[in-house]
C-alpha cells in the first residue's frame, strides 16, 4: 500500500465549550514507523499465504519484492518503487512464531530482508531478484525444474543430485549463476573458464557490506594450487571489486589459506 494508508490524525478530542472536535496530528516519525510496520506485515502475510497454500511442499524458498506504483521523487515520473525485498527459505520461515514477532525486526533480522528506511519519502531498496532473472534450466537442491540444454525435461521425480564433474558446461554455468542469484545478488554474469570452471561477476545489493564480487568456481578433483588464489586476488584488484570468492569441488592447502589471510578473499571448499 501507499503511504496514505497511515492516518494523518493521531487522536480526536471533543471540545464541549467550542462544540467541535480537536484533532492531534501524528508526528512524521510515528507515521514513518507505522508505515514500515505495515509494509513488513504485508510481506510476512504474503509469505505465510504462499507457504500455507503449498500443501505438497514444492516451494523451497520464496523471493518476494514489495513495491508501490508512485511518482519517482528524482524524476517526477510514474515508476515502480521497491520498498521491501526478501529471499525466505521455507525451513527458516517455518520456525517463526508470527503471532509473537515484531514485523520489522522479523523481516530485516529474522529473514535477512531489506526494508526501506524512509518509505514515506519513497526511498527505494534494490530488489535481490527480478522475475526476468529466472530462466530455463534452473537447478535446485534436491532436483531441477525446466529443461536441460538439449531440451529434455528435468521434472522427473526420481532425478538424482547432479554430478558436478560430469555436468554439461552450459548446465554448470546456469547452476552457478542461479546459486548466486538465490543468495540475493543481482546482475550475475558468467563465462566458462579454460579449466572447466566458471567465472562469475556478481553484485551484492546489501548496503555497506555489499558491492562487486568476483567469484571463481573450480571443478577440481585435487587440491587447488595457491596460484589460483593469487590469480583471483589479481583479478579482484584489476576489477576494482570489493571481494573475491573462490569455490571448489575439492579443497585448499595451507599455502592458499596463508595467502588469503588478511585479504578480501574467501575460500569455499567442497
Amino acid at each position: 500500500p501507499r503511504y496514505g494508508v497511515v492516518p494523518e490524525v493521531k487522536s480526536v478530542r471533543y471540545m464541549p465549550a467550542a462544540d467541535q472536535d480537536k484533532e492531534t496530528p501524528r508526528s512524521a516519525a510515528q507515521s514513518r514507523a507505522l508505515y514500515r510496520d505495515v509494509l513488513a506485515q504485508c510481506v510476512l502475510l504474503v509469505l505465510h499465504a504462499l507457504f500455507a497454500a503449498d500443501e505438497f511442499g514444492v516451494l523451497e524458498s520464496v523471493a518476494l519484492n514489495g513495491f508501490v506504483d508512485d511518482h519517482d521523487p528524482a524524476t517526477g515520473r510514474e515508476a515502480r518503487i521497491f520498498l521491501a525485498t526478501v529471499m525466505a527459505p521455507r525451513s527458516v520461515f517455518a520456525r517463526l512464531r508470527l503471532e509473537q514477532v515484531n514485523a520489522v525486526d522479523c523481516l530485516v533480522d529474522g529473514l535477512r530482508g531489506q526494508l526501506s528506511a524512509r518509505p514515506d519519502q519513497r526511498a527505494a531498496v534494490r530488489p535481490g531478484r527480478h522475475p526476468e532473472d529466472i530462466g530455463n534450466g534452473v537447478v535446485t537442491h534436491g532436483g531441477a525444474r525446466g529443461a536441460n540444454p538439449d531440451g529434455s525435461d528435468l521434472n522427473a521425480p526420481d532425478l538424482d543430485e547432479p554430478d558436478l564433474y560430469e555436468m554439461d558446461p552450459i548446465a554448470f554455468e546456469a547452476l552457478v549463476a542461479e546459486l548466486f542469484r538465490a543468495m540475493g545478488m543481482r546482475a550475475v554474469t558468467t563465462q566458462r573458464s579454460n579449466d572447466g570452471g566458471v567465472d562469475v561477476d556478481a553484485m551484492d545489493p546489501t548496503p555497506i557490506r555489499g558491492g562487486k564480487i568476483v567469484v571463481q568456481v573450480k571443478r577440481y578433483r585435487n587440491t587447488v594450487p595457491p596460484t589460483a588464489v593469487r590469480d583471483l586476488f589479481g583479478t579482484v584488484q584489476d576489477a576494482g571489486a570489493n571481494k573475491g570468492v573462490l569455490v571448489t569441488t575439492s579443497g585448499f592447502g595451507p599455502g592458499s589459506h596463508a595467502f588469503a589471510s588478511g585479504k578480501p578473499l574467501e575460500l569455499v571448499a567442497g
